[in-house]
């Protein structure tokens, strides 16, 4: 491929992925607080409950889920009940032909099967198992030549020639116990991983007077054809409403 053509597609990639980014901002209401912790934006409501919001991350290709961040303090006197199913989402970008429409919000058991998918389980044994089995084994390649005659011995008779390739296995106990507790921590650290995802996702849960609850919502980004989209995020709480509005806007 040539120098102009190979630059072409390059600046086609570059260009058609920077066209499918956007950036998450919020857009606090009059009820409402914008904080910065760590240079991350919070979205801060305060009624009776403290609720707020934030995006994991602002930059997010379009289409894809974001995590959002979920905290909420119980200053009452009572418990209260933070669940998943208290909180919806819709696009509200008024001239869009997508005004209205609801934005798909995860649920934890959802991103446990996908996490424990049948498949990628069953592909991550076969590697680990075929990794334990060559774990310690080594192999060695000698190669030569031969040749020789096909008279009698002693004489002269057409002669012959050829290659040869032989190659040895050996096996090192001590390598191999290392590599399979290499491969054992891998498993291990895969699986904290995946619980500490899983338990982090918002549920249901009970909010003591004088505690608060921090918890992960995944949503699914709304499709964008203008230069920039609106979305809100509604959060039902002991009979209380709150509302976060996002701008999401091509970058």
């Amino acid at each position: 491929m040539s120098i102009s053509k190979y630059s072409t597609i390059l600046f086609l990639v570059l260009f058609s992925c920077g066209c499918a980014c956007y950036r998450i901002s919020g857009m606090p209401e009059d009820e409402q607080s914008q904080v910065y912790i760590n240079g991350k934006e919070f979205l801060y409501s305060r009624k009776v409950h403290t609720v707020g919001l934030t995006p994991e991350r602002c930059e997010f290709e379009e289409g894809e889920r974001v995590t959002f961040t979920i905290g909420v303090a119980n200053d009452t006197d009572h418990n209260i009940l933070l669940s998943i199913d208290g909180i919806t989402a819709f696009v509200t970008m008024v001239d869009s032909d997508t005004h209205g429409k609801s934005l798909k919000i995860y649920r934890r058991d959802e991103i446990e099967k996908e996490l424990n998918g049948d498949i990628g389980d069953m592909l991550t044994a076969l590697s680990e198992g075929y990794q334990r089995g060559a774990a310690g084994s080594s192999t060695s390649t000698t190669r030569g030549t031969f040749d020789g005659n096909y008279g009698a011995v002693g004489t002269l008779g057409d002669q012959f020639h050829g290659t040869y390739t032989a190659t040895t296995t050996s096996y090192d106990p001590v390598r191999a116990r290392m590599e399979i507790a290499a491969l054992d921590e891998q498993a291990r650290l895969r699986e904290e991983t995946k619980e500490n995802t899983i338990n982090a996702i918002l549920d249901k849960d009970t909010v003591f007077p004088g505690t608060d609850c921090i918890r992960d919502i995944i949503v699914q980004m709304p499709q964008v054809k203008e230069q920039q989209g609106e979305f809100v995020i509604y959060v039902s709480i002991d009979g209380e409403n709150h509302a976060f509005k996002f701008r999401q806007t091509k970058i």
